[in-house]
């Protein structure tokens, strides 16, 4: 009897020890972590960044920043402080990535991030010098100097967020010794626990970027106590592109074209690398509803940016844009008589508005011939209406066709009131006639 009653008794305790247990597994982590109560959370109130520090030198181009990492784009000019490479220019870029997304923080968490540099261009005489020498870290806030107004500390914990002997800023080596390599580090700032204080909610950890000669940009997150919702910063640089982001030198042009309202219309993505070209021009592009923004890196357009839409944006995109063989645009499109010409670095295209079709060229001037009074009838592909009574032009365009080995020209007036272009895709025998001017790649 006694055994029996001991028995019931040891089957009671375990059941309550079990509970206990269940109750207390249920507010850990996936670490065993206690889960953080709603005062225990910080929450992402703003991304900022700071510029006080950082000369007219160097020039923030693109950006991205949120709570999952972000990058920035810096044009870093020879003519610094210490006249680096008076004329030149190098072109940066840091991204950093976070282990995890940082919209929301619970006390006693670690932030730990990967921090990362690229050389992206020279512009002789610069060497990569500048570049080599970049500094870039990851800090809290506590023991450094305020990186927030004045009137923000007041209401700033600065000691929440803290960090290690890992402070020591990262050097960057990527100039001429290692041939533009990308450089990596890994950081790590701490989210101390105690006691929230009600007239201080705000605290902040930054990210820092130094360049020699050229000063510092100072990235800023900046929490708030407690479950708010979290902070989703525009990714634009700028004053708005629709939800998406782009670099200055395009954000330029699309305002320049009348920004959304205008003729191009609203961003439909990002702006992205745009492919090399076969002059060896990079760059990057925008997209729009109305056409594209291309931006030359380098080359003797480095800087400017141009716009192609309509039938010629249309025309040049289904040729494969910047790496087919028009390459980048080095131009806006220009009226012409007859039409519209949008140039571009291997050839050009023309916009008829009485067809409403548009036709890509490219100087054939050292491929074809130019038989004036001369007819080739016969073995045609394709035909079209000129917007102007140029033989020129029909040449151009059987040298931009790889099908085309021939071309007759029609003189306005012979077989309607336009001049007319007609692609053979063999060479049919010479016809003296004043109607026409011929030719045949050589």
């Amino acid at each position: 009897m006694i055994q029996s009653a001991r028995g019931a008794f040891d089957l009671l305790l375990r059941a309550v020890l079990l509970a206990v247990l269940a109750t207390v597994f249920a507010g850990l982590g996936p670490r065993g972590q206690a889960l953080a109560a709603k005062d225990d959370i910080w929450t992402l109130q703003d991304i900022r960044i700071n510029t006080e520090k950082l000369y007219r030198s160097a020039t923030v181009i693109s950006k991205r920043l949120d709570g999952k990492g972000g990058f920035l784009e810096f044009q870093l000019s020879g003519d610094d402080m210490l006249s680096s490479c008076p004329g030149g220019s190098e072109q940066v870029r840091f991204s950093w990535d976070f282990f995890g997304d940082v919209s929301q923080l619970p006390e006693g968490s670690d932030v730990q991030l990967g921090l990362h540099g690229e050389l992206l261009h020279i512009t002789p005489p610069c060497g990569g010098a500048i570049a080599a020498d970049a500094r870039t870290t990851a800090i809290g806030s506590k023991g450094g100097s305020p990186a927030v107004s004045e009137e923000q500390m007041t209401i700033t914990d600065g000691d929440r967020f803290y960090t290690g002997p890992d402070t020591i800023a990262t050097r960057f080596a990527f100039g001429t010794n290692d041939g533009g390599a990308p450089t990596s580090t890994t950081r790590i700032i701490r989210l101390d626990v105690y006691d929230h204080s009600s007239t201080r909610p705000y605290a902040y950890f930054v990210l820092q970027f130094g360049f020699r000669g050229a000063g510092m940009l100072q990235v800023i997150y900046l929490y708030k106590g407690g479950t708010d919702t979290p902070f989703k910063p525009p990714v634009v640089t700028g004053d708005g592109a629709c939800g998406f982001t782009l670099g200055s030198g395009i954000l330029a042009k699309w305002q320049e074209f009348g920004g959304e309202a205008g003729l191009l219309g609203c961003a439909t993505g990002n702006e992205d690398e745009a492919g090399r070209s076969s002059t060896g021009t990079t760059g990057r592009y925008g997209t729009f509803t109305g056409g594209v923004i291309i931006w030359h890196r380098d080359g003797p357009l480095a800087g400017r940016s141009f716009a192609v839409h309509g039938c010629i944006g249309s025309a040049y995109q289904g040729l494969g844009g910047t790496g087919s063989w028009l390459g980048f645009p080095v131009s806006d499109e220009i009226d012409v008589a007859g039409g519209r010409r949008g140039d571009f670095e291997g050839g050009y295209i023309l916009w008829n508005p009485a067809t409403g079709g548009c036709t890509a060229h490219r100087d054939g001037s050292l491929e074809f011939t130019l038989e004036p009074n001369t007819n080739r009838p016969g073995l045609d592909f394709r035909d079209s209406d000129l917007i102007q009574e140029v033989p020129e032009l029909c040449r151009d365009a059987c040298a931009a066709d790889a099908m085309c080995v021939a071309y007759t020209y029609v003189r306005g007036g012979v077989q309607g009131p336009k001049a007319r272009c007609w692609l053979k895709s063999a060479a049919p025998a010479p016809v003296p006639h004043d109607c026409c001017v011929s030719g045949v790649r050589h």
